[in-house]
C-alpha cells in the first residue's frame, strides 16, 4: 500500500520534528501498521517557502535530532530515515494561486511556477514540467463562476487532472458536487491535510490521506512512481478525519487574522 498526504505545508512557525514524527504515526495508525506500506508527504509549498530545496541542497539543515534525509534517484523526492521508520518520502510540490482565484497544486514538481497566471496556462505548465496538476477544494472557492470554471476544467482535462479534498471540509459537510461529477469522468480524488500558517496547525499532517492499493512503487525513483500512481490509479481510498465545523471556523478565523 502507498499512503500519501497530498497537501502538506511547512511554515517557519512549525515544529518540523512534530509535523513529521506525529504525522507518520497518524498515517501508520490509519493503516494499522500494515507491513510493506510506503508513506509519503507531498509538500505544497507557498511562494515564500523553500524547505524542500533547502533540505535537498543542504541536508545538514534538516531540524531533527533523531532522523535525517537522504537523496534518491530523482530530483523531486527525499527519503526520511530513522531506526524506527518504515519507508517514508518527502515529495516536492507547490501551491499556486491563479488569476481566477482557484488554488492549483503542482504535485511532485520541484520547479516553482509563478502565482496569478491564467489557470489553464498554469495547468499546462505544470504538466509540461512533469508535475501532476491538482485542483484543491477550499471553503467557498468552488461556488458561482469559479465553480463553473472548475467544471469546465474537469471536462477539458479529464485525463490530465486530479482534484483534492482537505481537512478544511468539516465532518458532516456534504461532499462537493464537483467531486461526484469528476468521479463520473474517472478523475481521481485525493485527500490531504492542508495545515494553515500558524503554530499548532502541524498537528493535522497525516490526519487525512490517500491510500493506493496494489500499485507499483520503485524506491530508486520515488517521485516518478508517485506521479505515475496519481495519473493512472483507480479511485483511491480516502482515510482519516476532518475537522468539526466549529474547529474549521476557528481555523479560518485565525488564518484571516494573519492577513
Amino acid at each position: 500500500m502507498f499512503v500519501l498526504d497530498t497537501h502538506v505545508h511547512i511554515y517557519p512557525c512549525y515544529s518540523i520534528e512534530a509535523l513529521l514524527s506525529d504525522g507518520i504515526q497518524r498515517m501508520m495508525r490509519l493503516t494499522r501498521h500494515e507491513a510493506g506500506t510506503i508513506y509519503g508527504f507531498c509538500l505544497t509549498e507557498r511562494f515564500d517557502c523553500e524547505y524542500f530545496r533547502q533540505w535537498k541542497e543542504h541536508p545538514e539543515t534538516f531540524p531533527s535530532q533523531t532522523r535525517h534525509l537522504e537523496t534518491t534517484g530523482d530530483t523531486d523526492s527525499l527519503r526520511l530515515c530513522g531506526a524506527d521508520l518504515p519507508p517514508v518520502y518527502l515529495f516536492a510540490g507547490h501551491q499556486i494561486n491563479t488569476r481566477e482565484r482557484i488554488e492549483v497544486l503542482a504535485l511532485g514538481l520541484a520547479e516553482k511556477l509563478a502565482d496569478r497566471g491564467p489557470i489553464r496556462e498554469t495547468i499546462d505548465e505544470i504538466e509540461a514540467r512533469g508535475g501532476v496538476p491538482t485542483l484543491c477544494w477550499a471553503p467557498g472557492k468552488w461556488f458561482f463562476e469559479r465553480g463553473k470554471t472548475v467544471r469546465h476544467l474537469i471536462d477539458e482535462y479529464t485525463d490530465r487532472l486530479t482534484l483534492a479534498d482537505t481537512t478544511l471540509r468539516p465532518s458532516g459537510w456534504p461532499e462537493p458536487r464537483l467531486f461526484s461529477y469528476a468521479r463520473q469522468r474517472n478523475v481521481t480524488i485525493l485527500a490531504g491535510s492542508d495545515p494553515l500558517p500558524f503554530a499548532g496547525e502541524e498537528r493535522y499532517a497525516g490526519s487525512y490521506v490517500t491510500c493506493f492499493e496494489n500499485e507499483t512503487f520503485d524506491h530508486n525513483t520515488p517521485a516518478q512512481s508517485m506521479r505515475n500512481i496519481l495519473r493512472s490509479a483507480n479511485q483511491p481510498r480516502l482515510a482519516g478525519t476532518r475537522t468539526t465545523p466549529p474547529t474549521m471556523l476557528l481555523r479560518l478565523y485565525k488564518n484571516a487574522k494573519l492577513r
